[in-house]
């Protein structure tokens, strides 16, 4: 079974795609399984449950802005959003509170995308994650091109679990990425142990500025516009070069990886 493990819908801020659109695309790019992972919202997991498909598994899930960066939590039975936990000034969860509240559920807690941009991290939060995102189509084409292969790294020097997602704002991305299973374990306890494997593959770099520009527009800060557009701007011109044959490639296809973490 292919899992895109990391998708967003309308109910996030930076994106405008339907769940019903969201598992059509899916079906069409051949995935088994996917979980709508919205910012700091659960409520595109549960419009997916809700609906019902017997054709398609849904992951409950949702992924939460955090002063460590952002925290994947799968397999939600209610959104962490509801319970008030405190925020800064920047709108962002104490990770530690994400966890905490996480494993009150019996969630899962990936880190996401975490070399695609830099931050200083605490140690104690590596050992409090059961996994690591190793393969983020947007992060392909970070201006850390490293930045997956460090995730895959890193769950290797750490014996981590692992996932992969498109991080699938517009429906052209779903199935960039995803993580396949074909055993006889349950699908949460695979993934939390590590089993299965890994295909990735790049998303242009217009989809992200694209996703930020609707940001601005569904948010209604108009005026802060002229930062996306300068990035779309510079996404059409690396995105020539790419296209050319210019710069380093992308780590693409079926990942190196193999943990097996003990019960």
């Amino acid at each position: 079974m292919k899992f895109d493990l990391h998708i967003h819908s309308a109910f996030s801020p930076d994106s405008r795609s339907s769940v019903e659109d969201i598992i059509g695309r899916a079906l069409q790019m051949g995935l088994q399984g996917i979980s709508i992972t919205d910012h700091n919202s659960f409520k595109g997991s549960e419009e997916a449950m809700k609906a019902g498909r017997s054709d398609i598994m849904i992951i409950p899930g949702a992924e939460y802005s955090t002063d460590m960066g952002h925290l994947l939590v799968y397999f939600l039975r209610e959104g962490l959003e509801r319970l008030n936990l405190p925020k800064d000034t920047a709108g962002r969860y104490r990770w530690r509170d994400i966890v905490w509240a996480a494993r009150e559920q019996d969630a899962l807690v990936f880190i996401a995308h975490p070399f695609k941009t830099a931050i200083e991290r605490e140690p104690e939060l590596w050992d409090e994650l059961d996994g690591i995102e190793v393969y983020n189509s947007r992060a392909a084409l970070c201006r850390n091109i490293e930045a997956n292969n460090m995730a895959v790294q890193e769950a290797i020097k750490r014996s981590k679990a692992f996932c992969a997602g498109s991080d699938g704002h517009w429906t052209g991305e779903i199935g960039n990425a995803f993580w396949e299973y074909k055993g006889s374990e349950k699908i949460k306890d695979a993934l939390r142990l590590g089993l299965g494997r890994v295909w990735g593959s790049p998303t242009s770099r217009l989809y992200e500025p694209a996703s930020q520009i609707l940001k601005r527009i569904k948010t209604r800060e108009i005026t802060h516009l002229a930062r996306p557009l300068a990035k779309m701007a510079y996404a059409c011109i690396m995105e020539s070069g790419r296209m050319a044959g210019l710069g380093r490639k992308p780590l693409k296809g079926w990942l190196d990886i193999n943990i097996h973490k003990e019960v």
